[in-house]
């Protein structure tokens, strides 16, 4: 078992959607309440966020993982990612939102305020969620760049996201050959 809630690997893409939904929720919420303007308040937001992520697959609360085990911390940062990830996909592009969190982590100019589009102020939201968590992550772990979490969730999402695609073709697949043959008997039978 592990923090998320259950085994590792085994969230369905639905599950994976949710979490990062309520991830991309709390973070928007505490960044429009306490307008955090740096690095710190960002990842302090961040956990915020990685909080309530926990709380929803039952896990322990971010400081007491990382306590009681530094990897199992680091790995909940990167569930968050990759989730955040999911919950993104179709509402965006996620390869534009990798390079939008990437372009956050390099430069540490953090994007849009509160005012912005509903639609751009999410994305802008989960541009700098990732970011955070990709500093957060750097901060816990010193031979990680910030870069290479956001690199490796994404990595993860796309290995998901072509897994998840592959099962649909193949149920798709499945149905027009069952179809196929099911017209063929008829045709047979007449």
């Amino acid at each position: 078992m592990d923090d998320r809630g259950g085994p590792q690997g085994m969230a369905t893409p639905l599950e994976q959607a949710r979490g990062g939904r309520i991830a991309v929720a709390t973070f928007a919420a505490q960044r429009a309440e306490h307008a955090p303007f740096s690095i710190d308040g960002f990842t302090a937001v961040a956990v915020s966020a990685v909080d309530a992520y926990s709380r929803h697959h039952q896990g322990s609360p971010f400081q007491e993982q990382a306590e009681r085990n530094m990897a199992d911390a680091l790995s909940t940062l990167g569930y968050v990612a990759v989730d955040v990830f999911h919950y993104m996909d179709g509402k965006t592009k996620v390869a534009d939102l990798y390079t939008h969190a990437v372009r956050i982590a390099a430069t540490g100019i953090w994007g849009v305020g509160q005012y912005a589009p509903e639609d751009i102020l999410e994305e802008s939201n989960a541009a700098a969620l990732l970011a955070a968590l990709s500093f957060k992550c750097s901060a816990m772990w010193d031979d990680t760049s910030e870069v290479e979490m956001l690199e490796d969730s994404y990595a993860r999402y796309a290995s998901d996201a072509e897994e998840t695609r592959l099962v649909f073709a193949r149920r798709v697949r499945q149905l027009v050959e069952t179809e196929s043959a099911m017209g063929m008997a008829e045709r047979q039978l007449r």
